[in-house]
């Protein structure tokens, strides 16, 4: 049995949703009297340029980053600057008084009208895990389960682990304490802990032969790393592409993929390729 666990923005998505979350409850506010996008455009602003002030002035420069090591404390240490980011987005008020039955039918209404599209072949790989008995679920860094769930709201995947609005308009994370999920580390400890080792997980003290992962961005570095995994990016070049092959690992489309094929990891632009390919099926010998 294997598990199939999926990033939410870029990878399942075809296009980041954050924005498109956020100008919903810029609109959310503007039916209560309140244009708050000059806050939104300060949010945006102030994040750029902090990633590009931590980027600046980070000991190690990214071309002397040679080691898994080295790339994931320079990953870790993203983690103030998303936090910050956090703090800005609740300050700025834009999802004050959304509950969330309105962020579910925010999702809901995005996917309808096609603002969010979903990648090629996504339905038909969760279709194949179903008759394989496997496990589908996915875990994200995005503000909303419940926008997230009603993007997906057709696809019936059982567990979703991300971060949540509350109606204060904060934002919570998915652990007790309420951290919010912001970085691969993060995204790693849920993997090991919502997947892996929880009795609430659905194949929890089942026969598995590993967890494949399936990622497009940094924050998905570490879970791609810990047991395998498919990169999905439009071309051959992407940020993380560029990572893993800074860090020694040779990555190759997917179509490439044929017996003797030594690859540490394959890319894909849609499901649709990795379906073509018979990649699922001998992930499993």
């Amino acid at each position: 049995m294997m598990r199939l666990i999926f990033d939410f923005d870029s990878t399942i998505t075809q296009a980041d949703t954050i924005g498109d979350l956020a100008h919903a409850g810029i609109d959310f506010q503007r039916r209560h009297g309140h244009d708050l996008t000059s806050r939104w455009d300060h949010v945006v602003q102030a994040y750029t340029d902090d990633c590009k002030r931590y980027k600046d002035n980070y000991a190690t420069k990214e071309e002397d980053r040679r080691s898994v090591l080295e790339e994931v404390e320079y990953l870790a240490g993203l983690e103030s600057v998303e936090k910050a980011s956090l703090a800005r987005v609740e300050e700025s008020g834009i999802f004050a008084g959304l509950e969330h039955r309105g962020l579910f039918q925010i999702g809901v209404d995005a996917i309808e009208s096609r603002k969010v599209a979903m990648r090629d072949g996504f339905r038909e790989v969760l279709d194949h895990a179903g008759r394989q008995g496997w496990t589908v679920g996915v875990i994200s860094v995005n503000w909303s389960r419940s926008f997230i769930r009603g993007v997906l709201h057709h696809f019936g995947i059982p567990v979703i682990v991300a971060n949540e609005i509350s109606p204060d308009g904060k934002i919570h994370g998915p652990d007790s304490h309420g951290n919010a999920l912001t970085n691969s580390a993060g995204k790693l400890r849920v993997l090991k802990s919502e997947f892996e080792a929880s009795p609430q997980s659905p194949d929890y003290g089942g026969n598995y032969t590993r967890t494949l992962y399936f990622g497009d961005s940094s924050t998905d570095l570490e879970c791609l790393l810990h047991d395998g995994g498919i990169i999905v990016s439009d071309e051959d070049d992407s940020s993380l592409i560029r990572t893993l092959r800074r860090l020694g690992y040779t990555v190759s489309h997917i179509s490439a993929r044929k017996a003797g094929d030594r690859s540490d990891f394959h890319w894909a632009r849609n499901f649709r390729e990795v379906l073509d390919s018979d990649f699922l099926d001998s992930a499993t010998v």
